[in-house]
């Protein structure tokens, strides 16, 4: 019986190890310590990273039932305060396409690639990023 919980302990643990290493591999290596505050809240090697894993489908399924809550009217403006890289006020943009919606980020090339995402999306009329 020890044997066995030793046995299924170890392919637990060992499995573990072998996934954090996976998610460390695919993260990439942290990021370096930077010089200014500008730098610290735009590392530019992040920003496409984490606006692929944004795009993703369980991340685009969340932001899909959330925007399902939205029972504005057409007519409102709405903020989103911290947008990343600008996927939930597309969402947003699609529910309610009369409605003025803009994004403001901390991070400029943050929302450099929302604003490149709402002119593929054809969502510039109603969609602005600041």
């Amino acid at each position: 019986m020890n044997a066995r919980r030793l046995g299924l302990f170890g392919l637990v643990f060992g499995g573990g190890i072998l996934l954090l290493r996976w998610v460390r591999q695919w993260a990439g290596d942290p990021p370096v310590q930077r010089a200014s505050h500008k730098e610290a809240i735009e590392p530019p090697e992040l920003v496409e990273r984490y606006s692929r894993f944004m795009g993703t489908l369980p991340m685009r399924l969340t932001r899909a039932s959330l925007a399902r809550y939205v029972t504005a009217s057409p007519h409102w403006r709405i903020l989103d305060v911290g947008c990343g890289p600008g996927w939930f006020p597309l969402e947003i943009a699609e529910l309610l396409p009369d409605a003025v919606i803009v994004g403001a980020d901390l991070s400029h090339p943050m929302t450099v690639v929302a604003a490149r995402h709402t002119q593929a999306a054809d969502q510039a009329d109603s969609v602005a990023f600041t």
